[in-house]
């Protein structure tokens, strides 16, 4: 009595895409999973909480940005002179004490001299300490006109520093979740690649006993 053959197993199932989840310390990061509506991949990153903080921070930063420029290029004549004559005040305070300061010497000098109310005494106070002092009044009111016309650019300044840090900010963080979204994509490539050579081995493998199960040609031949 002949016995009977044993049953071909059935073949490998195809391997699903694989799906992968990078996560940094116990944080997920990123993520590749296959979406079986779109047919395709989707890869998400996600923000640390350290990275979300640095988000806000950048969102606050950029609204200071845009608030402090829109005043800085609106202000009116009054506001502007206001910020000149700020810049102005503790020049002129340094300027008159060092012009008091170098009368009163030279009064002092004058008097224990008995040339206090000489022609020399007058000459030298209008030739050195008048005109000393007129010529540093006349330098800070030059600069304050300068500073006038450059006040938008000045007062704008900090804004920009901020939206730089914004940027710099974005841009690191956009660096990183290219990078997170890289080993995310690395990662289900590699599995993939793992699960397509195991499928290959056992389809291999399946084509390989299906045959010898069934005997071969030879076999068929001579009615093994």
């Amino acid at each position: 009595m002949s016995s009977k053959k044993k049953s071909s197993s059935s073949a490998p199932a195809t391997p699903q895409p694989s799906n992968e989840y990078y996560y940094n310390d116990g944080v997920l990061q990123s993520q590749r999973v296959f979406d079986q509506g779109l047919n395709g991949y989707k890869t998400e990153t996600y923000s640390t909480p350290d990275e979300q903080y640095l988000q806000n921070q950048g969102t606050a930063f950029l609204k200071q940005t845009l608030d402090g420029a829109n005043k800085a290029f609106n202000m009116s004549d009054a506001q502007k002179q206001s910020y000149v004559d700020a810049y102005k005040a503790p020049q002129i305070a340094a300027l008159n004490d060092s012009y008091n300061n170098a009368l009163g010497s030279a009064v002092r000098s004058a008097n224990a001299s008995g040339m206090n109310n000489s022609i020399g005494f007058e000459k030298y106070r209008a030739n050195q300490i008048e005109k000393n002092k007129a010529q540093g009044l006349a330098d800070i009111e030059n600069n304050a006109h300068l500073y006038g016309l450059d006040l938008p650019n000045r007062i704008l300044t900090p804004y920009v520093t901020a939206f730089n840090l914004y940027n710099a900010g974005v841009s690191g963080e956009q660096a990183n979740q290219a990078q997170n979204a890289e080993i995310a994509y690395n990662g289900a490539n590699a599995l993939n690649q793992f699960n397509l050579g195991n499928y290959g081995n056992q389809l291999n493998q399946y084509q390989l006993n299906k045959q010898n199960n069934s005997g071969g040609f030879f076999s068929k031949l001579f009615g093994g």
